[in-house]
């Protein structure tokens, strides 16, 4: 994660899970993995909507993911695994939706 993006989920990890607005929740969602254990917990019901998507996308194969980055403009060679290329696409579609 980049080190803007850093900031900004330290600015909203900072806050009471009630005061986010519907952008952060979004940022959230798509930076879950970044996420220590007791954040999760923390804001397990802002998260929790979004675990439906994401075990989509891990059932999707590598080239079903591939196709999919492509068509968010991503470039599917620059991410070596599975994992990685899941976490890009949700960000880019959380990115996409703001």
């Amino acid at each position: 994660m980049d080190e803007q993006s850093q900031k900004v989920l330290a600015e909203i990890v900072a806050k009471e899970p009630v005061s986010l607005t519907e952008s952060e929740i979004e940022f959230l969602r798509a930076r879950r993995s970044y996420l220590s254990e007791e954040q999760r917990a923390v804001y397990k019901e802002f998260l929790a909507e979004l675990e439906d998507k994401a075990v989509d996308l891990n059932k999707l194969n590598r080239e079903k993911l591939d196709a999919l980055a492509t068509e968010l403009g991503l470039n599917p060679a620059q991410y070596s695994n599975k994992p990685t290329l899941i976490t890009a696409i949700q960000e880019k579609q959380a990115e996409n939706q703001s």
